[in-house]
This record gives structure tokens, sequence and C-alpha cells, in this order.
């Protein structure tokens, strides 16, 4: 849907809506790991509630689940850097 896309795209505004419908189940299985991968990515200067939505999300993951997320957070900014 449009969430996804944008956030995708990088829109704070898709990232918000898809770590909300993750950490809610609304119109997707709920799911932390991919609420937290999401609400990583949030900016807090402009979603306040970006660090709470991620401590909750976080909350429901082992230590393993949050470093493979990080991981591939991590993977992600690399590559979007290397297409600049």
């Amino acid at each position: 849907g449009w969430y996804r896309k944008a956030a995708e795209l990088g829109s704070q505004n898709g990232i918000w809506g898809i770590a909300n419908m993750y950490a809610r189940g609304h119109g997707v299985p709920e799911d932390p790991g991919e609420c937290y991968f999401w609400a990583r990515q949030l900016d807090p200067g402009r979603y306040p509630k970006a660090p709470s939505m991620q401590a909750y999300c976080a909350g429901k993951l082992s230590e393993r689940q949050k470093r493979e997320i990080d991981a591939r957070l991590e993977a992600r900014a690399t590559k979007e850097a290397r297409a600049q």
C-alpha cells in the first residue's frame, strides 16, 4: 500500500504509518520486528513518540532479533550511500 511505498522512499509519514500498522496489526499481521525496523528510521525531532514506539516493539524482541534488524538497517544505509 501507500505507506509501504512511501516508507521505502524515505517518507517519514510513510515510515510512521507502516510502523504503526505493524505495531497494531492494522491491515497487516502484527509484527514487532517490522515495527522496530521502521520505527528505528523515524526522526524523533519530527515524531516525538518515535522512541516510545521503538521501545514498545523492542520489548517484544530478543536481543538477537534486535541485532539482526540493526544489521539489516546498516546494510540498507550502506547500499543507499553507495547509490548516491
